[in-house]
């Protein structure tokens, strides 16, 4: 569970949630980006990476990024085969709790690969590639993410995953959430559940994340696609209707 220290009122809200389920969680101190001078901030990025791939990281987003590095990092340095990470302020489900039971037939942990890096998106993906489909348990389906993947407000990562975001996303070039470019640069598989157990709550209107004052995080322009990226996504276009179908929106 990641939250920021003086955000107490965010802590006592998954606390109570978690408790109702019977989960006691272990908490991540997040970094607070609004304390960052530019020099301690300066530490923490890719500064060329940064520029080709993503050139207007906030402050925010860059406490963000490494408040979820940080996570990967305990979860390296206690040996967990899979961990789910949560942030604090969504709402959860009410089965939530039998995702972590690994007695359950729908404990997120024995469907996640136990060597290549895998992530399992719990708060919702637009599209799934159709034949890649599986039933999981009587509600739900895990699919393959066929669309831009946002958001890391819930998600389950194995320790292969882990590692490999741990290493290769420090020092920081891209928000934390950006998941799909992290699976084209070959870092991470893509797994997602739908419907999503994990939804947003009336505190993320208040996002930590976004600058302040505003209603929206701002993305930067698409870095520009080469001809082979841009001949992939015209037969991805093409054959869309076909491959993919939409999923259930969260709640």
């Amino acid at each position: 569970m990641i939250n920021l220290r003086r955000s107490t009122q965010r802590k006592e809200w998954m606390e109570r949630q978690l408790g109702e389920q019977g989960i006691k969680p272990i908490f991540i101190d997040a970094v607070d980006g609004d304390t960052l001078s530019d020099i301690e901030l300066t530490k923490h990025l890719n500064s060329q990476l940064l520029k080709e791939e993503w050139p207007t990281l906030t402050k925010r987003e860059a406490g963000c990024a490494l408040s979820h590095i940080k996570a990967y990092t305990d979860i390296v340095r206690n040996g967990y085969s899979a961990a789910v990470i949560l942030e604090d302020d969504v709402r959860l489900t009410e089965d939530f709790c039998e995702l972590l039971n690994p007695l359950s037939d729908i404990c997120v942990g024995s469907r996640l690969s136990s060597g290549r890096p895998e992530m399992m998106h719990l708060s919702g993906v637009r599209r799934g590639y159709r034949f890649t489909t599986r039933q999981f348990g009587t509600a739900r389906l895990l699919v393959r993410p066929a669309s831009t993947v946002w958001h890391a407000s819930g998600y389950a990562i194995n320790l292969a995953g882990a590692e490999s975001l741990a290493t290769n996303l420090y020092p920081v070039w891209m928000v934390a959430d950006n998941w799909y470019r992290f699976k084209e640069k070959g870092l991470i598989r893509l797994l997602a559940l739908s419907p999503p157990p994990v939804q947003r709550s009336v505190l993320h209107e208040s996002s930590n994340i976004r600058p302040k004052n505003a209603t929206h995080r701002i993305r930067p322009d698409k870095r520009r696609k080469n001809i082979s990226e841009r001949c992939r996504r015209i037969m991805y276009d093409l054959a869309r209707p076909f491959v993919t179908r939409k999923l259930k929106k969260p709640m």
